[in-house]
C-alpha cells in the first residue's frame, strides 16, 4: 500500500515541483498531474478507494453508479490537493496544518484499529515535523507546489480511506478536518469568480492569512513578522480537529461544526478586510 502510494504521490509532486523550477506550468496542466496520480492510486496500485457512502440518501443512490462515485472521488482528491497549496505562504502554516489534520485522521485510525492508516499517518507526521524544523520559523526551505501537492494528495487519500474502511465515521468528520483550507479555496474562488469577476485560478493577495499577516501583526524587522502568521491561524485549525475526533460518528454534530466554521471564518474575513482586528487574533502580535 505504502509503495503504491508513493508512486501516486510521485505524479502529483512531478507537476508541482515543475512549475517550481519552470515558474511556465500552467494550472490545467498540473491538474492533469493530479489526475493522472489520481487515477493510477485507484486503479493500478489499489491505494485509494472509491468513494462508496456519504451518510445521505439520495448521495449513496447516486454513488450507486459508479462513474458518479468516480467523479466524486477525484473532486474531492483534487479540491484538497489544491487547497494546501492555497494555504503555503507563511512559513510553517501549511506544514502545521497537515500535521494536525494528519493527527486527526491518525487518532481515528487508533480509535478504530486501522493499523496500515494509523502507520501510514505516523510516518508522513515525522517527515513533517523533520520538515516543520527547518521550514519555522526562518523559512531556510519551503514545501513549493510540489510538497504542498503532495502532502494535499496523501491526506486526501488517507481520508477517503479512512472513512471508507470505516462507515461508521460520517463521512464529513474528514472535511471538518481539513476545513481551513478546504473554504480557504472555495472562499478564493467565490471572492475572485463572484465578487472581483476575475479568473477563479488567478492568484492574488487576499487569502486570510494574508490580510492576518498585512493588518494583524506588528511591523518587525527582517522576518519576526512572517512568523506569527502561522500561531494566529491555529485558531481556524485546531478546534475543529478535535471537534472532529471527539465527535467522529454523530453527523450532527459534525455538519453543525461545519457551517459554524464558515460562517466564523467569513465574519473574520470581512471584520478584517474592514481594519478591525478580532480579539482571538490580536495575540501572539
Amino acid at each position: 500500500y505504502f509503495s503504491g502510494l508513493m508512486v501516486a504521490t510521485f505524479l502529483v509532486f512531478a507537476g508541482g515541483f515543475t512549475e517550481d523550477i519552470t515558474k511556465q506550468v500552467k494550472p490545467s496542466s498540473r491538474i492533469l498531474f493530479m489526475l493522472a496520480g489520481t487515477l493510477v492510486a485507484i486503479y493500478l496500485t489499489k491505494s485509494l478507494p472509491v468513494i462508496s457512502s456519504a451518510n445521505n440518501y439520495y448521495l449513496n443512490v447516486a454513488l450507486d453508479y459508479e462513474l458518479f462515485a468516480l467523479l466524486l472521488t477525484l473532486l474531492c482528491v483534487l479540491g484538497l490537493t489544491n487547497a494546501y497549496n492555497i494555504i503555503d505562504g507563511f512559513n510553517g502554516l501549511s506544514a502545521m496544518a497537515a500535521i494536525l489534520n494528519l493527527l486527526g485522521i491518525t487518532l481515528l485510525a487508533h480509535l478504530y484499529n486501522d493499523v496500515l492508516i494509523f502507520k501510514v499517518g505516523l510516518s508522513i507526521i515525522a517527515s513533517l515535523c523533520g520538515f516543520l524544523c527547518f521550514n519555522y520559523p526562518r523559512g531556510k526551505i519551503f514545501l513549493g507546489d510540489g510538497g504542498a501537492y503532495a502532502v494535499g494528495f496523501i491526506i486526501a487519500v488517507l481520508s477517503i480511506a479512512l472513512i471508507t474502511k470505516h462507515q461508521q465515521i460520517s463521512p464529513y468528520t474528514v472535511l471538518l478536518m481539513a476545513i481551513y483550507p478546504v473554504f480557504e479555496l472555495a472562499f478564493s474562488i467565490y471572492r475572485r469568480k463572484i465578487i472581483r469577476k476575475t479568473a477563479s485560478m488567478q492568484p492574488d493577495s487576499l487569502h486570510l492569512h494574508q490580510l492576518v499577516y498585512h493588518r494583524c501583526t506588528a511591523v518587525r524587522r527582517g522576518n519576526q513578522r512572517n512568523k506569527m502568521v502561522m500561531p494566529k491561524m491555529l485558531w481556524f485549525i485546531i478546534p475543529q480537529i478535535i471537534i472532529a475526533v471527539l465527535c467522529a460518528q454523530n453527523q450532527r454534530i459534525i455538519l453543525g461544526a461545519i457551517l459554524i466554521y464558515m460562517v466564523i471564518y467569513s465574519l473574520t474575513y470581512w471584520r478584517i478586510v474592514k481594519f478591525k482586528t478580532p480579539i482571538l487574533l490580536k495575540y501572539f502580535k
